[in-house]
């Protein structure tokens, strides 16, 4: 992409999560105490396996607590080492319900639940990886989102950022890709509304209608699939024509109070997933991204879903129970339930594994402690997408990065396009692509489909 989007910005800075944390969930009043909780002796151990994204590993230094389910903590996990013996803790909950795990170093794991209390289960391991990911995904895949998984999604060889707001532009870089990559490509579509990004959501008006249409015409006719950006969760209050709506949807809290999405974009504010309002305008938004024809695009992205924590909703005009947190977890998977199409997602919260296609997991692929858990547990199941490129990258950087994406179970030959350039300009300077390369034609079958 020319520039790193503000929210992802944010993100890596962690100021979004960081609000998001003590903003709402993390801000108990007396009702919004958990139903129970749980005490590991951890005291022995001093590293820690955590389902942050791909995997972290890492030494425990200071307190830290993550909500699941999350990016932050997407599988109901943790397992501790040390340099001879280590434990793996599970949670055991098959409905996947919200809990917060507090590690305090050299003391104890604490869990507490907010919806039904597990049966948490303690077990001797190896401290290694790949004995602690044995272990979970025998649990894992017994589990409904492993079980009730039906869906059958081509293998993408290649994401391609379609980052400019000129279709023109897009087609024209399409073609070089078509002209270098093998195998079937998936395009992201993130500048195609006639608003800037993360401004008047969810106002998804295309800004070039009928050359858009066109577009998503080529773009199956050569075998693509599209993904466009839709955002799963916020609601612009300068969307003048959405107020009346948006106050209707809108989380709240205790004191019936709206939830900005950070201090800087306090603009966006949090939309309940739960309310059958806000699912008919993501479901409409969705359904409205069709072909010259008039068919459904092949596929859809949608932002936040599967990473966002759950937040506790306390309004009363929803058809949940105010502040009964599977509300959040439910709303989600009932959204998800009514899009058509192949689903990329933002995030890669395990309870919903069943509902989409392919998970992006790029927000900390920069960071030393990431590790392949996700890749050990569930490679078997979704492909991930998504790994960062550092700034201005040069080839010895590209081709460590691109080891990097391998080892951590990313087999798509475009995983890092998660990047401060134009994906065209990676082209131009040669790190994608490959004009000697023998082109292998594929034929996938694109049609829309659960």
């Amino acid at each position: 992409m020319k520039n790193i989007d503000r929210r992802t910005f944010m993100q890596m800075l962690g100021i979004t999560s960081t609000f998001a944390l003590f903003s709402q969930p993390f801000a108990f009043g007396k009702k919004n105490q958990p139903k129970s909780s749980r005490k590991i002796d951890i005291s022995q151990f001093d590293k820690v396996l955590l389902p942050r994204e791909h995997g972290q590993l890492t030494t425990m230094v200071k307190p830290l607590t993550r909500r699941y389910p999350s990016r932050e903590h997407c599988m109901q996990m943790a397992a501790f080492f040390n340099e001879k013996k280590g434990v793996l803790i599970i949670a055991n909950d098959p409905e996947g319900g919200t809990a917060d795990w507090h590690i305090q170093p050299n003391s104890t794991l604490s869990i507490k639940f907010y919806e039904t209390e597990p049966d948490v289960q303690v077990i001797d391991i190896e401290p290694t990886i790949e004995a602690a990911a044995e272990a979970y995904k025998e649990w894992a895949v017994k589990q409904f989102w492993i079980q009730g998984r039906k869906r059958a999604a081509p293998k993408l060889n290649f994401v391609s950022v379609a980052s400019s707001s000129s279709v023109a532009a897009e087609k024209k870089h399409l073609n070089q890709v078509l002209e270098t990559v093998d195998g079937t490509i998936g395009i992201w579509l993130t500048q195609w509304r006639s608003n800037p990004f993360d401004r008047k959501y969810p106002d998804y008006t295309p800004k070039e209608p009928v050359q858009l249409a066109k577009f998503f015409s080529y773009i199956a006719g050569h075998g693509g699939l599209a993904f466009s950006y839709l955002n799963g969760l916020l609601w612009d209050r300068e969307l003048k024509n959405f107020q009346s709506i948006g106050e209707h949807i809108a989380v709240r809290t205790e004191r019936q109070q709206t939830i900005a999405y950070n201090r800087k974009l306090d603009f966006l504010n949090y939309a309940c997933p739960y309310t059958p309002l806000w699912q008919d305008k993501i479901v409409n938004a969705r359904n409205s991204l069709k072909d010259i024809n008039g068919q459904l695009t092949g596929g859809v992205y949608l932002d936040m879903l599967a990473a966002v924590a759950p937040m506790a909703c306390w309004a009363a005009d929803h058809g949940h129970v105010p502040g009964d947190y599977s509300a959040w977890r439910l709303g989600v998977r009932e959204l998800l339930k009514k899009i058509d199409g192949f689903i990329m997602i933002e995030g890669c919260a395990e309870v919903y594994m069943d509902l989409f296609d392919y998970p992006l997991m790029h927000l900390y692929t920069d960071k030393v402690d990431t590790v392949n858990l996700w890749d050990l547990v569930y490679g078997d199941y979704v492909q991930a997408l998504g790994w960062r490129l550092p700034k201005g990258v040069g080839r010895l950087q590209f081709e460590d990065t691109l080891r990097q994406s391998r080892a951590a179970g990313l087999k798509s030959y475009a995983s890092p396009w998660m990047v401060s350039e134009p994906e065209s300009t990676l082209f131009k300077r040669l790190l994608i692509g490959n004009s000697n390369k023998t082109k292998t034609k594929t034929s996938v079958d694109t049609r829309v489909k659960k």
